[in-house]
């Protein structure tokens, strides 16, 4: 068999396994989130595995988001450029992520028993999207967008243009920029570990109780390996527990069907080819 079919099948197993494996990580996921009642804030007092619904309170200061400038407690932004591409075929158009981060600081979620500190170190969020905003290119953006890309360097400014005498033909590109918040007094779904904590706060209604990211064991990789695959997840979403296990579910049976049929066409390769091989 040439050696590009055999690397070829060795990249698609690859990648068939790679979304199985995320796929059944999703399954997983939703199926927790699904079968399994949230906990109280109270709860959280006694260390572990933890399931919180509840709404967002800030613990000591907010963040400004880049592109509208809200006040929240975690955002995430993507910026995505149009480009266009010719060849003997025609052209072909795609937007490109130039651009995305994700910031957050420690908040409080509360409920009807109480309220806990979230520490968001090493979460995975799972934001809707609040704001998209497209700007042409040659047109000029946004004032919030405008500050964001005179504080970036990395970032160029697309509202250009050229005069070809009583004419100005833009040379910009147009893009998108695409901003995720977790507002103060939104909802929020968490799902993480519970650690106590005495030092945490003194005020009336505040548990003393930590919700972090579950720490792996120390005895080598192996564990760290097992603790990254089957670990206690934390995952913090702005939607109730039904959104979320949806989202999740349909995002796992997705990446699950894309795994199996890669793996199915990776499979069915090697048989017709031998058939081949054996002609004369």
């Amino acid at each position: 068999m040439p050696t590009l079919v055999v690397t070829l099948l060795a990249l698609g197993l690859i990648a068939a396994i790679a979304f199985l494996g995320y796929g059944l990580w999703e399954l997983r996921l939703a199926y927790r989130i699904y079968g399994t009642d949230p906990d109280t804030v109270l709860d959280a007092t006694n260390g572990g595995s933890v399931e919180l619904a509840g709404t967002v309170a800030v613990e000591n200061d907010v963040i400004e988001s880049p592109f509208t400038h809200t006040d929240c407690v975690a955002f995430s932004y993507t910026i995505e450029e149009k480009r266009s591409r010719s060849s003997k075929h025609g052209s072909n158009t795609k937007w490109v992520d130039i651009d995305s981060a994700t910031y957050w600081v420690p908040f409080r979620l509360e409920d009807r028993s109480g309220s806990v500190l979230v520490n968001p170190d090493g979460a995975r969020f799972r934001l809707t999207r609040d704001s998209s905003i497209r700007v042409k290119g040659g047109d000029e953006p946004p004032e919030p967008i405008a500050r964001f890309i005179a504080s970036d360097e990395d970032i160029s400014d697309e509202n250009t243009s050229i005069s070809l005498g009583p004419l100005e033909l833009s040379t910009g590109r147009t893009r998108r920029y695409r901003e995720r918040r977790l507002d103060v007094g939104a909802s929020v779904h968490v799902l993480g570990t519970a650690r106590h904590d005495t030092t945490v706060s003194r005020d009336v209604g505040h548990v003393n109780a930590v919700i972090e990211a579950s720490e792996p064991a120390r005895d080598g990789w192996p564990a760290w390996l097992r603790h990254r695959l089957f670990g206690p997840p934390f995952v913090i979403f702005d939607v109730s527990e039904s959104r979320a296990a949806r989202r999740v579910a349909f995002t796992g049976l997705l990446s699950t069907f894309v795994g199996l049929v890669a793996l199915a066409l990776v499979l069915a390769v090697p048989f017709p080819l031998g058939i081949l091989g054996g002609v004369h």
